[in-house]
């Protein structure tokens, strides 16, 4: 099956790992990622704030420029996948968004794709079932955006569709409470020690499960708990040792793909011990 693909700025920046590992595990499942040419920024979540316009007229440049590659676009970012959705459903029902969109545009726009998250496409996968995974105890954490752009393809107070996709390949997965809470990503400039404080409940909630790792969707939400995980710790004066991992790179180990190939290295909070657990 081929898709257009937009891995958007921090796939390419911030978050490499999740741009190879996602591509990796598509790759040995046998579906073919295109990267959309000559894309541009989404307008992510400052755009909105100055012109909601602006966020629809680059979302549907990019929409654009995916119908010429094929007929869904997989877009891994929740940020860039709400601005996408949102647009989309704008386009399609708003004739004066539309018109407004075209003209600054300066052209007609052609039948636009869908627009799905990967977790949408491997929940209909056909997976292997992998041997050890059942030794970590994974806190899927879902986070504020995934699952809410309205039609959702979970719920969007406690989402399972992490859950159930890394289950199915064998790993044992915790409930939490905080699995849809806001990590505080968008808050982390202006007001960072409030930003810390939502981390370090996510944290601490998925410790309190049982947890031994984390995974995520989002590349905020991921620098979030990865690499301010240390602040957390100081402000619940407790340990956590939590690795964080995409959870492209979880699929990629059931799948048997080498670690070099998913971006391990980039991690801040070591996943040696969990790798470890693994083997074990």
């Amino acid at each position: 099956m081929r898709y257009g693909y937009y891995p958007g700025c921090s796939l390419k920046s911030s978050a490499i790992e999740y741009d190879v590992s996602l591509r990796a595990v598509f790759e040995q499942l046998g579906f073919e990622l295109v990267e959309i040419p000559d894309w541009v920024c989404c307008g992510a979540a400052p755009a909105i704030t100055i012109d909601r316009r602006l966020v629809d007229v680059l979302s549907a440049y990019n929409l654009a420029l995916a119908a010429q590659v094929a007929p869904e676009l997989v877009v891994p970012c929740p940020e860039c996948y709400k601005n996408f959705r949102h647009a989309l459903k704008s386009l399609q029902e708003d004739e004066g968004v539309l018109n407004e969109v075209q003209a600054i545009l300066g052209r007609d726009l052609p039948p636009l794709p869908k627009v799905k998250h990967p977790l949408e496409i491997l929940i209909e996968a056909d997976f292997p079932q992998a041997q050890g995974l059942e030794n970590l105890k994974v806190a899927c954490y879902h986070g504020c955006l995934l699952t809410r752009p309205v039609p959702s393809f979970d719920s969007p107070e406690f989402p399972t569709i992490m859950d159930r996709i890394l289950g199915r390949v064998g790993y044992e997965t915790v409930d939490f409470h905080y699995k849809a809470k806001c990590c505080g990503g968008a808050l982390l400039l202006p007001y960072e020690d409030t930003a810390v404080e939502l981390t370090a409940r996510v944290l601490k909630s998925a410790k309190d499960a049982g947890a031994n790792c984390v995974a995520v969707a989002c590349p905020l939400c991921h620098m979030l708990l990865d690499a301010y995980q240390s602040s957390a710790e100081q402000k619940l004066n407790q340990e956590l040792n939590l690795p964080v991992f995409y959870f492209s790179q979880l699929l990629g180990i059931a799948l048997g793909i080498e670690p070099v190939s998913l971006g391990f290295e980039r991690l801040v909070v070591s996943p040696q011990p969990v790798l470890e657990i693994m083997q074990a």
